[in-house]
């Protein structure tokens, strides 16, 4: 890759691409709400991808900076994880938190393609893009598993990144041969919030008794933004150790 938007690059997942990218020697641009430290041959967007203001801008910038990418990922997202305050029961679901969820997690995307659109000034690029989901965008939440555990499963984050992949493969269809869009529906990847019970639990229900880790989904995000995968258009791969199949 030689220059490379990543959408949401401040988070865990997000920071960790960015750093791997500009390693192997790419040029990053990272777009994000938040900096929360500065990465030496890294370009940084102060952005809300959540926001149809999102478009112009970004567009903008990248006539400005001359910053035509060679592929972009977009990991942007409210995870359970996150100060975001989620709820775990359907009656207890506010409008604000319904049009928050959704707009950041799946409606970025929308804004974030259409500015990269509207920001080339060639008409004939095909520019890969890979879409971070959730393997919850293919099954319904392990309800047991996360009632016992302090780990948080939000009831809308599996409806928010249902609504991401089907989005992505709607705009591939709808841009064509302009981007060539593919998703990874990574399954969890170890955190600190994971308990003993839980690690246990959650690792008896795949087939590969592991975690997927982020070196794990780079090495895929790397296949799919490279002429290797040119082949390949509108996929949700799974990523999970066999955990969809539980």
């Amino acid at each position: 890759m030689n220059k490379v938007i990543v959408a949401g690059s401040e988070g865990r997942l997000g920071s960790f691409l960015t750093k791997t990218f500009l390693e192997v020697g790419s040029e990053v641009l990272g777009v994000d709400i938040v900096q929360h430290e500065k990465k030496t041959g890294y370009h940084y967007l102060n952005l809300d991808l959540s926001s149809l203001s999102s478009v112009q801008i970004l567009s903008d910038e990248l006539k400005k900076r001359k910053f035509k990418p060679s592929g972009i990922v977009f990991c942007v997202g409210i995870t359970g994880d996150s100060s975001f305050s989620w709820s775990d029961r359907p009656e207890k679901i506010s409008d604000e938190e319904f049009q928050k969820s959704f707009a950041t997690n799946a409606l970025s995307l929308n804004y974030l393609i259409d500015g990269v659109m509207r920001g080339l000034s060639c008409s004939d690029c095909s520019v890969p893009i890979v879409v971070i989901s959730s393997i919850y965008g293919n099954k319904t939440h392990l309800r047991k598993l996360y009632e016992s555990s302090k780990v948080c499963l939000p009831l809308l984050y599996g409806p928010t990144k249902a609504a991401l992949q089907h989005l992505a493969l709607n705009l591939q269809n709808y841009y064509g041969n302009k981007v060539r869009i593919n998703v990874i529906a990574p399954g969890g990847i170890l955190s600190e919030s994971m308990d003993r019970k839980f690690t246990k639990e959650y690792l008896d229900r795949t087939i590969s008794k592991s975690f997927v880790d982020e070196t794990d989904i780079y090495s895929l995000c790397e296949f799919l933004l490279s002429g290797r995968s040119g082949k390949i258009f509108g996929q949700i791969i799974s990523l999970d150790g066999g955990l969809r199949l539980e």
